[in-house]
């Protein structure tokens, strides 16, 4: 089976020894072949700040949160995604006793993206339409994603481990969405499973009683993409990607528990997107 796996920075901060020894375990004993693909907002944030400079976020007008991508956020992005959020999962899995190979999507050019000519923000204070330009953001494009690359390296033993950033025509590195980028990754090497990892046991049915949605139908999800908020939103734009590419198995799921991935794709736990 071929599982790309999905885990934002966030969960970095966390004790994520359950996470590498389920990868180990999937890998090792499973025999499976995985593919980690990752974010690094928290790092990126860091950086920018200790360079003196404040994060920049929008907020799109369906009310989804992003990251205004400026030149100097772009570099910090460069620094996290491929560096520091890289190198330490790539080192931690291969302490686990996986063959892990860590890279971004610029190398090679496995993922290039379209960059965003322009950007519509809504302002929280005002409620007024704001167009951002000049941002180094994008959009994977799926069909332009390199799936024979990253195939390559799992028939030759390696977990690829890939952090979100993609090229365009004109050789500009720009930050992409994670969530989407791994869905894109999933459909270019003809994946078995796409799993979103979070901090969350899966989709809750509302903040208080924590109560997981084990089932969501995909004709659900736009319904639950009004009613969720934060960085769920995105997760779920994901998954209803990830299923309109044919991926057979979607979930979502905890990267904090013993053998949350493990569980999620037996149906024990999380949330699992079906027709």
């Amino acid at each position: 089976m071929k599982i790309v796996i999905k885990v934002g920075g966030s969960l970095f901060d966390e004790d994520l020894h359950f996470f590498y020894e389920d990868i180990a375990r999937l890998v090792k004993e499973g025999h499976h072949q995985v593919v980690v693909v990752h974010g690094g907002g928290p790092q990126i944030d860091q950086i920018l700040k200790n360079q003196g400079k404040e994060p920049k976020h929008l907020i799109s007008q369906s009310g989804v949160k992003s990251r205004h991508t400026d030149e100097a956020t772009r570099d910090a992005a460069i620094m996290a995604l491929g560096g520091l959020v890289n190198k330490n999962i790539t080192a931690k899995l291969i302490t686990h006793g996986v063959n892990a190979f860590g890279f971004t999507g610029v190398d090679g050019a496995i993922m290039m993206a379209k960059r965003k000519d322009k950007i519509v923000s809504v302002d929280p204070a005002t409620s007024k339409r704001i167009v951002i330009k000049n941002d180094f953001s994008g959009r994977i494009e799926p069909e332009k994603v390199k799936g024979d690359k990253i195939s390559a390296l799992l028939e030759l033993g390696f977990t690829p481990v890939i952090g979100a950033l993609a090229i365009d025509d004109d050789g500009a590195i720009l930050n992409t969405d994670g969530d989407r980028a791994a869905a894109s990754v999933c459909k270019a090497i003809n994946g078995d499973a796409f799993v979103s990892v979070t901090d969350v046991p899966g989709v809750l049915k509302d903040l208080e009683s924590k109560e997981v949605i084990p089932k969501i139908p995909v004709g659900n999800l736009d319904a639950v993409l009004e009613s969720v908020t934060g960085g769920m939103k995105k997760k779920i734009i994901a998954v209803k990607e990830a299923v309109s590419f044919g991926i057979p198995h979607v979930v979502i799921t905890s990267g904090l528990v013993d053998q949350g991935v493990t569980k999620a794709l037996k149906g024990e736990m999380g949330t699992a997107i079906t027709q």
